[in-house]
């Protein structure tokens, strides 16, 4: 009687401590902080900015108002962004050149072939002073004491292209690589003076 009663139980106790830990995982999942984005707002603005400098006076020697066609290939960190960027920043560029741009390759005249050598950011720190400390002897965490401070970020662009004619496969000009880079730096000084050094055009 006694086994009985407990086969019955049982499974009604693995159901009760499914349904508490279904709550708890849930009560968990609602606590999660959102996922950091791939590049932070000045990583976007080094990039897109060093991408316009490489971008001035290219031209392509071709016929003004040909038919064009273009695309880019990479190997950087978020691939299929990056070169969906790059493409779309030369499409623009090509567009106030008086070139015609088309969506379908078949329908181009010419085909632009980008090669994307570098799309990327680096950076670093220089630091004189005392960093946080947290104890488990005192109850509160002393704060960093920065005696000098150097936030260095850099962005990278350097790209070329091949244009082909598209009818016959004939390769018609490879251009040289156009690479820039753009820079912010943010200092701090004697734990109050704060400044920072850029060549970015910055949001006003």
């Amino acid at each position: 009687m006694t086994g009985t009663c407990y086969r019955k139980k049982g499974p009604l106790i693995v159901v009760a401590i499914c349904a508490v830990l279904s709550t708890g995982m849930q009560g968990c999942a609602s606590t999660r902080e959102p996922g950091k984005p791939l590049r932070t707002a000045f990583e976007q603005l080094l990039l897109s900015q060093a991408m316009d400098k490489t971008l001035r006076g290219v031209s392509l020697p071709v016929p003004e108002r040909s038919s064009v066609f273009v695309e880019a290939t990479g190997l950087t960190r978020d691939s299929v962004l990056d070169q969906e960027f790059v493409r779309q920043a030369l499409m623009l560029q090509l567009a106030r050149e008086g070139f015609r741009l088309v969506h379908r390759e078949e329908e181009a005249t010419y085909s632009v072939r980008v090669l994307i050598q570098m799309f990327g950011t680096e950076q670093g720190i220089v630091f004189i002073g005392l960093p946080p400390v947290q104890s488990i002897l005192i109850p509160f965490a002393l704060p960093e004491i920065s005696l000098y401070k150097d936030l260095h970020q850099t962005g990278f662009v350097r790209w070329s292209y091949t244009l082909f004619e598209r009818a016959t496969g004939r390769m018609i000009n490879t251009s040289p690589w156009y690479e820039a880079t753009t820079y912010y730096n943010h200092y701090t000084v004697i734990l109050v003076v704060s400044f920072h050094l850029t060549d970015l055009e910055l949001p006003k």
